[in-house]
């Protein structure tokens, strides 16, 4: 029953949303808005998960006690995760904060393996080390009911519409890439955004052209000085144990059968996996900005170019992945290999953990093995590809 009424209708946006219905709220709006999320049926059940005996009343309270969004995301949300990077972890480590300026904003262009904790412990651990949240770019079919939107966008979610008509799409591309040039040119805010459109279910990295051309849609220059004044920072998150390791194996061998279409519910069930599930050990690591020494050929194609920036992006952030034994692991167990990075005893864990996570799963065994060992072992193909 956990969390099963947040599953409720959403406000639908509009196709013409000139900001207004995707962008963060304001301070201005924080005491109504945190009203509506106290009084909210579901703010109960999720309270007694994250603080387990504490009083309602006492959590409704302090709720309403904050003046800012960043008192209530430094003070309260930081707190949220930070619990639940403690319960489910074995602890999360940030590195390369030293490539980031800190009165300059950016925009982290991510991998992105999990719906919500991807952004949210990197916004944990900037907290931790002295720096501001940033602004989150996140889809709307993930907003799966009006109390998740509210308290998304009090933590400077931006709303990514990803419904509509060819053309209320491309209008809704401008507008964001718009909105998402102006917060970082104009030092209002960093932006997180993951590589592409939905988390990688197979272990392998890769950035969406298309997101890159969506970038471009906003800026008056080249594309290399359009995409240097966004000051793009790539960011690889790494979980040693994939908490949704098992619905994306059966998402993938789903697919590798036939067209696919995610049933109601599936999103949260991920989303609940992620919060919920062991993850090992976690690791972040930043970049250097990627396009500053960029030297892009002004005379290729648009397409081209932008390809060539997907590679450098790709490589960058498949060099600063963290690879854990559960990645050396599975590698060996499918290339017949022995890279010797790892335990007979992280060894007998790893192969424990795939069994568990593959024992309720009807289908191909050996098809189901293989593909929940390549979201573990993409990773070290990719890197011995970026280190070439």
């Amino acid at each position: 029953m956990l969390f099963s009424i947040l599953f409720v209708p959403l406000r639908q946006m509009s196709g013409n949303t000139k900001h207004k219905e995707m962008k963060p709220y304001s301070d201005a709006e924080l005491a109504a808005v945190m009203k509506g999320i106290a009084e909210d049926e579901i703010f109960p059940e999720l309270m007694d998960f994250v603080y387990p005996g504490v009083s309602i009343e006492e959590l409704k309270n302090t709720l309403r006690s904050f003046p800012t969004i960043r008192d209530f995301q430094h003070k309260f949300m930081a707190e949220v995760f930070n619990r639940i990077i403690n319960n489910t972890s074995d602890g999360a480590v940030l590195n390369g904060l030293e490539n980031v300026e800190t009165d300059k904003p950016v925009l982290y262009l991510a991998n992105h393996r999990d719906i919500i904790l991807d952004s949210a412990i990197l916004q944990v651990l900037l907290v931790k080390h002295g720096h501001d949240t940033t602004e989150i770019a996140i889809g709307n079919n993930l907003m799966i009911s009006d109390f998740v939107t509210d308290i998304g966008r009090i933590n400077k979610m931006i709303i990514v519409k990803r419904d509509g008509s060819g053309r209320e799409l491309l209008e809704f591309s401008r507008e964001l890439s718009s909105y998402i040039r102006d917060s970082v040119t104009s030092g209002r805010n960093s932006v997180w955004i993951a590589q592409r459109n939905g988390r990688t279910k197979n272990g392998d990295d890769r950035t969406d052209p298309g997101l890159l051309k969506m970038l471009y849609l906003s800026g008056s220059k080249n594309l290399q000085e359009n995409f240097q004044e966004l000051n793009i920072v790539p960011v690889a998150i790494s979980y040693e144990i994939e908490p949704c390791a098992s619905l994306k194996t059966r998402e993938l061998y789903m697919r590798s059968l036939g067209p696919y279409e995610k049933k109601p519910g599936e999103d949260l069930e991920s989303i609940l996996a992620g919060i919920m599930k062991p993850k090992g050990r976690i690791e972040l690591n930043i970049g250097k900005p990627l396009i500053k020494d960029l030297r892009l050929n002004e005379a290729l194609p648009l397409n081209d170019k932008i390809g060539v920036m997907s590679k450098v992006i790709d490589q960058e952030i498949h060099k600063i992945y963290k690879l854990w034994p559960s990645n050396f692991i599975a590698y060996d167990l499918i290339s017949g290999k022995n890279t010797k990075n790892y335990s007979k005893e992280e060894y007998s864990n790893f192969v424990q953990h795939m069994n568990e996570s593959l024992k309720d799963l009807k289908g191909d065994t050996g098809k189901l093995k293989r593909i929940f060992l390549d979201i573990y072992a993409n990773p070290v193909i990719n890197a011995m590809e970026a280190k070439k």
